[in-house]
């Protein structure tokens, strides 16, 4: 069975919304940091609220150039023919999935403790956040928690059609050993 949406689709909106995200970034950081969905996430996680996104800084405008730039390699990447993109997409579906995953979990263990709660990342020493500052904001987690879900969802996608492109290329071998093409 076709997946509803096809991997093609599925990876230029991701590289569409991060584009949108990175002209946001570059613009007014604000914007991001006060959607209602990233807004509502971060704080039922325990995540900080991110003061460098007041205003646009030098950082926010590396973190535009940087999804700018992933965002265009993706996009040029959907335009390939099949047989490579369907190599090369399977190739980079885990890749991306186990990267954003791993960040997700940095960020929610590192975000500053509850004193009345102490989770696993806590266990064993005192309490206190794995890292200062950076990576545990409320935008950065939801931004690679909704990463982490839509490469996961590119990455069965993926296989499902490279499934169905391997059968419809051994039909081809067939038909072209029995000489019907």
């Amino acid at each position: 069975m076709a997946p509803l949406l096809s991997t093609t689709f599925l990876i230029a909106f991701t590289a569409t919304a991060n584009l949108i995200v990175a002209y946001y970034f570059l613009t007014s950081p604000i914007t991001v940091a006060h959607q209602g969905t990233i807004f509502i996430l971060g704080e039922a996680m325990g995540m900080p609220q991110a003061p460098s996104f007041l205003q646009p800084t030098a950082t926010s405008a590396f973190v535009a150039a940087a999804l700018a730039l992933v965002s265009i390699q993706d996009l040029v990447g959907t335009l390939t023919p099949e047989r490579i993109a369907s190599f090369y997409w399977n190739a980079q579906a885990p890749i991306r999935f186990f990267f954003f995953l791993i960040v997700s979990l940095y960020s929610y263990m590192s975000r500053p403790k509850d004193p009345d709660f102490a989770g696993l990342a806590t266990l064993g020493r005192e309490n206190r956040p794995m890292a200062e500052g950076g990576l545990s904001s409320g935008p950065l987690f939801s931004w690679a928690f909704f990463q982490m879900l839509i490469w996961f969802w590119i990455l069965i996608t993926a296989r499902d059609e490279r499934r169905e492109f391997m059968a419809k290329e051994a039909r081809r071998e067939m038909a072209k050993r029995d000489g019907i093409l």
